[in-house]
């Protein structure tokens, strides 16, 4: 079982743990992950603030399947965290939108991806490239 990433989920946006300070700036900084499967698709930039944080910004994702199951998300972080999932309920060619989904651990965070998902009986899902945090490597 995969351990959770360190956020709570208020009102459909992720509260981390800690406060996090804007760091920085890096190259990697405004990384850019998109991806999509059949009846679903994501996109979101990843702002890398230090070793163990992130914030996710501007981040859609939408129902592209005209089947009536819903669509969903989840970011991974160095291949054993994983943020919450976030859902859109909504129907076909509807899009869900978060401003800034912030993220923390207490140990490194080398890497994420984000893998999106079509909700059925085996869920129709692709994962996204890794980011790779600046403050890391």
């Amino acid at each position: 079982m995969k351990k959770r990433f360190m956020a709570a989920v208020t009102a459909g946006v992720a509260v981390a743990a800690v406060v996090l300070v804007p760091g920085a700036a890096h190259a990697a900084d405004n990384d850019r992950l998109v991806t999509s499967t059949e009846g679903a698709a994501i996109g979101l930039t990843v702002d890398w603030t230090s070793y163990n944080s992130l914030v996710l910004r501007d981040v859609y994702l939408k129902d592209t399947g005209d089947d009536g199951h819903s669509v969903f998300f989840y970011v991974t972080a160095t291949r054993s965290f994983q943020y919450p999932n976030h859902w859109n309920k909504s129907g076909y060619n509807t899009t869900a939108h978060w401003d800034a989904l912030p993220g923390s651990l207490t140990s490194e965070i080398a890497f994420v991806d984000v893998t999106v998902c079509r909700d059925k009986l085996f869920d129709n899902c692709a994962t996204s490239r890794q980011s790779k945090n600046p403050y890391v490597f």
